[in-house]
């Protein structure tokens, strides 16, 4: 079984390695049956599954190229659970301001994350994140969907 403390190195490698975008390094970190969960109502929302993140991810890389800087403000691990506040800073492909602040909810099952909660602010994403990957064709996530998200 793992301590509080090797759950709360395996959560900040994978914060990591999400900032750098490395989405198979990241993956590695992710038992086969996570949950991997943004909540709210907007396009970026939902449960995913290992496989759906593995493809969803990849385009991060391009309209975020130089990544996320990510600063930890506070680490809380207790048990199987880790919780962090961060903030994370880029600019998007064309030069906007992506700086946004989480909270990421994790569960550790046998030396790995079993369960992902990514909690940020999801007005920023709509403003400045989806627009983008629309823009350059990274996903297309509908404007119906935005706008109905976005009411």
């Amino acid at each position: 079984m793992s301590t509080p403390t090797d759950n709360k190195t395996l959560a900040l490698k994978f914060i990591d390695a999400l900032g750098r975008l490395d989405t198979e390094e990241f993956l590695g970190y992710l038992s086969e049956d996570v949950m991997f969960e943004t909540p709210g109502q907007f396009p970026a929302a939902g449960t995913k599954t290992k496989a759906q993140v593995a493809q969803e991810f990849p385009p991060m890389r391009h309209i975020l190229p130089d990544g996320l800087k990510f600063t930890i403000l506070t680490v809380t691990a207790e048990e199987d659970r880790v919780h962090v506040e961060l903030t994370g800073e880029s600019k998007t492909r064309d030069g906007e301001d992506y700086n946004n602040r989480y909270h990421y909810a994790f569960v550790m099952r046998d030396g790995l994350i079993c369960s992902f909660r990514d909690y940020m602010d999801s007005d920023l994403v709509m403003k400045v994140l989806i627009p983008t990957f629309e823009r350059f064709g990274a996903v297309n996530f509908g404007r119906d969907q935005v706008a109905a998200a976005a009411t």
